[in-house]
Formats: C-alpha cells, sequence, structure tokens
C-alpha cells in the first residue's frame, strides 16, 4: 500500500580498521580538536603529526603522552579504531600524582603537538576461555 512492509534486502557496509602501522618510541600527534567536558575534565582528539595511519586497537587500550621535563602518562582510548584517530580524556587531579595531566589539559589546544605511544595494555583474554556472561 504505501511500501511499508516491502520487502527490502539489508546491506550493511563493513567497518575496516585502519592498516596496522607500528612504531616504537615515541611519535608527534596534533590536537585536532579539544572539548571541555567539565570544569577539571577535557577532551583531546589527536591525529598523528605525519598523517600516517594509525593502528588498530583494543578496547581498554591506551597511548603515553610526554613532555618535556614531565615523566610521560598512560591515558585510555576513548575513541574506535575505525575513527582513524585517538580520542583521550585527561581529568586534574588535586594532587601531585597528575603533574603532566595539570599540565597538558589548560595549556593543549588545536594545532599543538604532543608526542605520544602506540596503543597498549588493556584487558585480554585468553583466545580458548569461553564468553563472558553477565548473570
Amino acid at each position: 500500500m504505501f511500501g511499508f512492509f516491502e520487502k527490502k534486502e539489508a546491506h550493511v557496509d563493513e567497518v575496516k580498521a585502519p592498516a596496522f602501522v607500528e612504531w616504537k618510541g615515541w611519535r608527534k600527534f596534533k590536537v585536532m580538536n579539544r572539548k571541555q567536558e567539565c570544569v577539571d575534565t577535557t577532551t583531546f582528539t589527536l591525529m598523528p603529526a605525519d598523517e600516517q595511519p594509525l593502528p588498530a586497537f583494543r578496547a581498554g587500550q591506551g597511548v603515553a603522552l610526554r613532555l618535556e621535563g614531565f615523566e610521560p602518562r598512560a591515558y585510555t582510548l576513548c575513541s574506535t579504531p575505525d575513527e582513524g584517530c585517538y580520542r583521550i580524556t585527561i581529568k586534574v587531579l588535586d594532587n601531585d600524582r597528575g603533574a603532566l595531566s595539570a599540565q597538558l589539559a589548560p595549556s593543549l589546544h588545536a594545532g599543538d603537538q604532543v608526542r605520544g605511544s602506540a596503543p597498549a595494555g588493556g584487558p585480554r583474554r585468553g583466545d580458548r576461555d569461553p564468553p563472558a556472561r553477565m548473570s
């Protein structure tokens, strides 16, 4: 009648993760976007300064950021591998544990560069483990 019940074949495009590009050490990243989530929390979108593709990563992995004069600090990735960027959220703590975060959060702006590591860490299950179930 109006086409509401017409049988249509669903087509789902496959989401392809970027090609795996491995690197060791530190790589320059450009801040593409900065979003102030609340008073003490800021989200940054980072892209490689060399415009080369990023490696795919698993949920829960993070990257370390490095700034001259500070110990490197790891931040959990909150983007997905198919986005082609790294998105991290930095919360500034009220104590000395967050010295790098306290420096980066207010001073990093779109166009700035920071050094970052390849994704690492995160939860990992054995290939033979049964799927986790919530009860």
